[in-house]
């Protein structure tokens, strides 16, 4: 059997960060013996991973330099090794000692390469790159194995990039869509859900990215009020620590000019209780990717929302995602015929996201074929 190696490094306090983490490891225990270096992860990530209580991963205790040495060990004795990348969404530039580290990085990267090691990444997006970033992620495209983006939007970036890859999969939270009738609840997830949900809605934003963010939710809350019952409680939720001081915000503002009941929700690090959290709410409002997606495995009707160039990832998500007709909002514009036609749609994901699960594992079936 082979074995696939992974160095997790990421934002370790995003619920979004673990999900897509955690199941590409479990995709891979499908195939392949697993082994995780967790040096560089909290507590409390580790926990979310689920690392020590598997018994289908083997920890590594010593660090990246223990990983790499059994890497070494392994593929000079005849094993298929696998090295796996973090997933997610890349953006920016890099410069100075990051730029330096990258650099490092990759050369230790050839080296496995040249071994006969498959470097994997898988479950990634790419939007808004800047010169040196494109420059070295287009090197490192060379000697991947599989390069695996998770929307047609970036694969039309890449192209234009000269970017290569390999082919386009799915989002990895998909990983956790389950047939309703078969799905096994977790203790934590059975403290939290109630029998039915509640009717509400649920604001989840991130508004770091433009300067313009905060006070357009804002609006959109203002009129998102006007269109719905009084009636209809109303959620502001984080579970990213860069979000928490926002969202308290946005909580404050709506209990001062909207007449209805509000409550902020703060769950960090912890995906089966905000999974438990989305099972009770019926509509979510987000321009957070994994916001969308955990909510929508649970059966909430969706609202994405993307200004100007900046949420490119979930544009491209849901254009990849074939029948789903439910239009994101548009917070450029704030229309407010548009919006209420998207607040009051009936569409979810769960048959489609079930589709797409599926994709997701054919992915991995062809990387290890």
């Amino acid at each position: 059997m082979a074995s696939s190696f992974f160095s997790p490094k990421t934002q370790f306090e995003n619920v979004g960060d673990a999900l897509i983490n955690r199941e590409m490891i479990k995709l891979a225990t499908k195939h392949s013996d697993v082994y995780v270096d967790a040096s560089r992860c909290p507590e409390n990530f580790c926990s979310t991973l689920n690392l020590k209580n598997s018994k289908e991963i083997n920890v590594i205790n010593g660090g990246t330099l223990k990983l790499f040495l059994m890497i070494l060990k392994m593929v000079l004795s005849g094993e298929q090794c696998y090295y796996y990348l973090s997933p997610g969404g890349y953006f920016g530039e890099i410069s100075g000692k990051e730029h330096l580290n990258k650099y490092i990085n990759f050369f230790i990267l050839i080296f496995f390469y040249l071994l006969g090691v498959k470097i994997c990444h898988v479950g990634v997006s790419y939007e808004r790159l800047e010169k040196n970033f494109v420059r070295l992620i287009r090197l490192r495209s060379k000697i991947l194995h599989s390069h695996v983006l998770r929307d047609k939007k970036s694969a039309k970036y890449s192209d234009s990039l000269n970017i290569r890859y390999t082919s386009v999969a799915p989002d990895l939270a998909y990983n956790i869509f389950h047939d309703e009738k078969k799905t096994e609840k977790t203790e934590k997830t059975e403290k939290t859900e109630k029998t039915e949900k509640t009717e509400s809605i649920c604001f989840s934003f991130r508004t770091d990215q433009d300067p313009r963010q905060l006070e357009i939710v804002k609006k959109l809350i203002l009129i998102i009020d006007e269109l719905t019952p009084n009636n209809l409680k109303y959620y502001f939720y984080s579970q990213v620590v860069r979000d928490n001081e926002s969202m308290k915000s946005l909580y404050e503002f709506s209990k001062k000019n909207i007449n209805r009941d509000v409550e902020y929700i703060e769950i960090i690090g912890d995906i089966d209780v905000s999974l438990g959290f989305f099972s009770n709410v019926s509509r979510i409002v987000s321009n957070r990717l994994h916001v969308l997606l955990m909510s929508g495995s649970v059966g909430c009707k969706l609202a994405p929302s993307f200004l100007d160039g900046y949420n490119d990832k979930i544009l491209g998500l849901f254009e990849s995602l074939d029948g789903f007709t439910c239009p994101a909002i548009d917070m450029a514009e704030l229309s407010k015929n548009k919006i209420e036609s998207i607040i009051v749609d009936k569409s979810d994901i769960i048959k489609l996201g079930l589709l797409q699960k599926n994709r997701l594992k054919a992915t991995y079936e062809d990387i290890y074929s």
